[in-house]
């Protein structure tokens, strides 16, 4: 069975996103021990809230590729879409580190929403 991470990494292409899986899994790493407060990626130091954006805002995404409608799946989605808006009400947030690469996951998001629908409609 593919993790949400996984289902992430493989279809974010095609929504013009390129995802690094070994950053994403440093991402989980850092979520794991926050104590360490930074993780190193390719192009430097990330914060722990920006690593958390990253890892639940692409699990939101990951839901809504393989969502197939049912309650439970949609309360994930909505969890992890809630706990990656949190990150972003810090006043630095868009500041840091990978906040050009927060901003295109939120495109990414609305493109597997209109992906979604035109399924949805037989239009795909």
């Amino acid at each position: 069975m593919d993790t949400l991470l996984d289902i992430f990494c493989e279809r974010a292409g095609s929504f013009g996103y390129h995802a690094d899986h070994s950053l994403f899994q440093h991402f989980l790493d850092l979520i794991d021990a926050p104590e360490l407060e930074f993780c190193h990626g390719q192009a430097g130091l990330y914060s722990v809230g920006m690593a958390k954006f990253h890892v639940y805002m692409s699990m939101a995404i990951a839901m809504r590729i393989k969502t197939d409608g049912r309650h439970t799946e949609r309360e994930l989605l909505e969890n992890c879409y809630q706990l990656a808006m949190q990150e972003t009400r810090q006043s630095h947030f868009w500041e840091q580190r990978g906040s050009v690469e927060a901003a295109m996951l939120f495109a990414v998001f609305a493109g597997t929403s209109k992906q979604g629908l035109m399924q949805s409609s037989g239009n795909v």
